[in-house]
Order: structure tokens, then C-alpha cells, then sequence
């Protein structure tokens, strides 16, 4: 079954895998980043994670709501109790950001949802449609959302902090 899922799976996804694969392990590095392109990461995984939900669910109050609550706890969370290893450097306006597995995993998680929901999409696989299926694809793609805002919005906040 496995085989036959991954030899259906397009080209691009594989290639989309790659790519996300080396964005994360970049992050894994230190490194001096702008403001924008520290807003880029988390604006494209939130993104693909409401495309994600919205594809799933079209539109579904009750998933909507769901994934909105998913990501006020898990922002409300990092904001709490996460620290970042980051500086700001105002000469050159740039962020100093100590490297970090967490968006590696991140990203992935995202990815690894959407592979796996997309799978059971396209097999019409009955759990598709019970409430248990969209509560829990909801939650992750919410958490992964409030995660990716928080950690960008505390590393954005040493601008003013100094």
C-alpha cells in the first residue's frame, strides 16, 4: 500500500520535500536575517496550512473555528513559556537568530499533514468525514500556525526591546 501511495504521489511533491527539507536545515544554522525575509517562513507555512484547511474542509465553520483556536493556544503558548535565541543588531537592521531544529520540524509537520490528508483525499478513505478526522487535522495545522506567527512576532519584539 505504501509503494502504491508514493508511486502516485507527483513528481513535485517530492521535489516541494527537497526544498523544504534544505529551508529547514538552514534554519538549523545561525545567521543574520532581515525583517522580511523573517517574516517570509512563517507567512508561507501559515498559508499552506489554511490552503490545507480550507481544500480539506471547504469552508467549514466548526474547522475554521477549530484551526483559529489551535493557534491562539499554541501562539498564546510560545509567546508564554518559548524562548528565542535571537538578537537585533539596529546598525544594520538585521537579526541575529541562533539555529534551531524547531522550524525543520515544524515545516515537516506541515508537509507530513498535508501528504497524509491529501493521501486519504484522494483514496476516499472514510475517515475523511468524521468530526474526530477534522478536529484533529485542524488542531495541527491551528498549532503549526500559532507557532510559526509567535516565534516570528517575540523575534520581531527585540527590535523594540533594546
Amino acid at each position: 500500500m505504501l509503494t502504491q501511495i508514493i508511486s502516485h504521489t507527483p513528481t513535485w511533491v517530492f521535489a516541494l520535500f527537497i526544498g523544504l527539507v534544505a529551508l529547514g536545515y538552514r534554519q538549523s544554522k545561525d545567521r543574520m536575517i532581515s525583517k522580511n525575509t523573517l517574516v517570509i517562513l512563517p507567512i508561507v507555512m501559515v498559508a499552506l496550512a489554511i490552503n490545507g484547511e480550507l481544500r480539506t474542509f471547504n469552508l467549514q465553520l466548526s474547522a475554521l473555528f477549530t484551526w483559529f483556536l489551535a493557534a491562539a493556544v499554541s501562539y498564546w503558548l510560545v509567546k508564554q513559556f518559548i524562548a528565542i535565541q535571537a538578537r537585533y543588531i539596529e546598525e544594520q537592521q538585521l537579526f541575529v537568530l541562533k539555529g534551531s531544529w524547531l522550524p525543520l520540524m515544524l515545516i515537516m509537520g506541515i508537509f507530513l499533514t498535508k501528504y497524509i490528508v491529501g493521501t486519504l483525499l484522494a483514496t476516499e478513505a472514510k475517515i475523511i468525514t468524521t468530526t474526530e478526522f477534522m478536529v484533529i487535522v485542524s488542531i495541527l495545522y491551528g498549532a503549526f500556525s500559532g507557532i510559526f506567527i509567535a516565534r516570528a512576532h517575540k523575534i520581531l519584539q527585540l527590535r523594540t526591546a533594546e
